[in-house]
């Protein structure tokens, strides 16, 4: 396809030459370097997966052409020839720096779970960066910030719980001038928020 039938956005999906020789991290093919959305990935032929540097997936997450660039991609595989069975493999190596990826739950809630490596990128098996798309789409970034609120409050909560407890134990009164829970505060605050 060069258009996307959706909405009609062109689709520059070129197979490129690459030096750089990655491996698939679930079936061990050779990855093949294609440019689409703007960006370089790379493909397995063999299992549909994808691998993206860190730059080129959030770029993704932040862009809405891309997005639907993204969701105009076909992948090499059919879901016919892979109807994601369970993989043999669970932990799989980074194709980049080869130590095992961690693996999560894209923004703790998305219930796509990804295999990441925090400094070269993610691999996404079959289908995944499709769902991970649509997820966002749907405004599943608003529902994680959300979450996380009600989690920052939950936490915050119990430190106050702690610290009254703590107080009315040592003195038998309830103070509010406790120093380690502002500054837990802060370190939550700042976990959350990144600051």
């Amino acid at each position: 396809m060069k258009y996307c039938s959706w909405c009609g956005v062109a689709i520059n999906r070129n197979e490129v030459k690459s030096d750089k020789k990655l491996v698939c991290p679930r079936c061990e093919h050779i990855l093949r370097p294609v440019d689409f959305a703007n960006a370089r990935v790379h493909e397995c032929e063999s299992c549909g997966g994808l691998w993206l540097n860190v730059d080129t997936f959030k770029s993704i997450c932040d862009d809405k052409e891309k997005q639907e660039m993204t969701l105009a991609y076909v992948s090499p595989v059919t879901a016919e020839l892979n109807p994601n069975a369970p993989h043999s493999r669970m932990y799989v190596p980074c194709p980049e720096c080869k130590e095992l990826m961690l693996q999560k739950n894209f923004l703790g809630c998305a219930g796509v779970i990804i295999d990441w490596c925090k400094d070269h990128g993610t691999w996404f098996d079959y289908n995944e960066l499709h769902q991970i798309v649509l997820f966002i789409k749907s405004g599943g970034v608003e529902k994680a910030k959300k979450l996380e609120i009600e989690h920052l409050n939950e936490e915050i909560r119990s430190l106050k719980d702690k610290r009254d407890a703590d107080s009315i134990a040592m003195t038998g009164v309830s103070s509010y001038q406790d120093v380690n829970y502002d500054t837990s505060i802060a370190k939550i605050i700042s976990k959350i928020f990144k600051i």
